[in-house]
């Protein structure tokens, strides 16, 4: 297969040969890495393998003979790209790079993991999701390379018991998420969706034997509700879990809609799904990742304050 150039129109989502990445095969994901290292290209490729996704690009410097900065102007064209992550060392300090991830950044999520000694003030300036390690970085990736980016921190929870709904929502609000309450007009209707619904609050709880149709139906109608930003689905190990059929009637319920929806399960829980249509982590993993895509929503709407290149 021969490589897709950066900018080309043409190809699909695969990981291209000869841009370091032709170990790595692609799942299908929306998620371009750009990076100086192939261990780090492992360690996300492996992380994503897990949740059975993978990237759109794995770029490795050094075995392809293109600027950075040139491939990540490229990305924000590239309709098959929808977030990129940027993992490099020196070469990052390129005022010709940070102009281009600047750009970019102001299209779609741009993510990267900092060294511990660089401050916050310079991901505000232009906009980059800080990731604290490779693996938070690939559940970011996996959410908003897959997912419409949160609009804002409201987050709408809903657990498979009282319990969990609570805990979730505890770590939310932790990660600078806000389980904001719920119009009584929602409410209402959460507790019409299904006879499954335990608590129609946010964090909404379901009956634990739910059928999951009930909890696609719950799922829907905070979705319809226009009163959050992102959903997260908690479900604990027993007696509830993802399964197939819970995936399909998901898969009807998020089409076309701006909202992200992620579900939060414990790891080893999950039987092998394919692609799933919704991201599918940890509980904490999907706190911190709409974290991460609410922190970015909050820079799109004060970077005229925040970037010189938006500012008149």
């Amino acid at each position: 297969m021969e490589p897709r150039r950066p900018g080309d129109p043409q190809g699909g989502t695969h990981a291209p040969r000869g841009a370091g990445a032709s170990e790595h095969p692609s799942g299908g994901g929306g998620l371009a890495l750009l990076t100086d290292s192939a261990d780090v290209t492992r360690t996300v490729v492996e992380r994503l393998r897990r949740h059975d996704a993978g990237l759109a690009w794995a770029v490795t410097l050094g075995e392809v003979d293109v600027a950075p900065e040139e491939l990540i102007a490229a990305w924000a064209e590239d309709g098959t790209i929808r977030a990129a992550a940027v993992c490099l060392g020196t070469s990052s300090t390129s005022p010709a790079l940070v102009r281009a991830a600047r750009a970019f950044a102001r299209r779609k999520p741009l993510l990267t993991v900092p060294p511990r000694r660089t401050a916050r003030s310079p991901a505000r300036r232009t906009g980059l999701v800080r990731c604290a390690d490779l693996a938070d970085l690939a559940d970011t990736g996996l959410l908003l390379g897959s997912q419409p980016s949160p609009r804002g921190p409201r987050l709408g929870v809903v657990a498979s018991s009282a319990l969990l709904a609570a805990e979730v929502g505890r770590a939310a609000q932790r990660a600078g998420l806000a389980v904001t309450r719920l119009t009584a007009s929602c409410e209402r209707r959460l507790a019409l969706a299904s006879d499954g619904v335990g608590r129609a609050e946010n964090p909404v709880s379901l009956d634990p034997v739910a059928d999951p149709a009930a909890v696609a139906d719950v799922v829907g109608t905070l979705l319809d509700s226009t009163e959050v930003d992102a959903v997260l689905l908690a479900l604990a190990r027993t007696p509830a879990r993802p399964s197939r059929a819970l995936l399909h009637e998901l898969e009807a319920v998020v089409r076309g809609v701006d909202v992200p929806v992620v579900v939060g399960a414990p790891r080893g829980s999950l039987p092998s799904l394919g692609a799933p249509p919704v991201p599918v982590l940890t509980a904490s993993s999907a706190v911190r990742a709409i974290a991460h895509g609410a922190e970015r929503a909050d820079w799109l709407a004060h970077a005229s304050e925040t970037d010189p290149d938006r500012r008149s």
